[in-house]
C-alpha cells in the first residue's frame, strides 16, 4: 500500500459487528524507535464477537475454546484499564439480541 491508500472497510457475514463502536486509533513506538499507528476494532465489540465466535458449531473446534478465553479475557482488561470503552447500560442497549446474551454471561460470570 501507498500512503496515499485509505482503508475502506467492507461488511464481511458475521463480521460487521466489528464495524461498530468506536475504533481503537492509537501510536505506539516501535522496537527500533519508529511510530506505528494501530487501528483496531472496539474492544468492546470484538471480545464479545469473540465469545459469539466460540460457540459457532462452523468454526474450528481447536480455535473455539481460544476464542472464548480471549473474548473473556479483553472484557476483564476493558473494564480495569480502558475506561473510555464504558461496559455500562448505553452499551448494552446498542448490542443485538445475538451478542447481549454474551455480555450478560460474562457479567454474571456464566460463562
Amino acid at each position: 500500500m501507498s500512503k496515499t491508500d485509505k482503508l475502506h472497510p467492507v461488511p464481511l457475514p458475521q463480521q460487521e459487528w466489528l464495524l461498530l463502536g468506536r475504533p481503537v486509533d492509537q501510536v505506539v513506538g516501535c522496537r527500533n524507535g519508529t511510530p506505528a499507528r494501530i487501528v483496531a476494532p472496539d474492544p468492546r465489540w470484538f471480545a464479545l464477537h469473540k465469545l459469539w465466535m466460540s460457540e459457532k458449531d462452523k468454526r474450528d473446534p481447536l480455535k473455539r475454546p481460544k476464542d472464548r478465553k480471549q473474548g473473556i479475557a479483553l472484557l476483564n482488561v476493558v473494564r480495569e484499564a480502558m475506561p473510555q470503552y464504558p461496559i455500562d447500560e448505553a452499551f448494552e442497549a446498542s448490542l443485538p439480541e445475538a451478542l447481549a446474551g454474551y455480555c450478560e454471561g460474562w457479567k454474571t460470570s456464566t460463562l
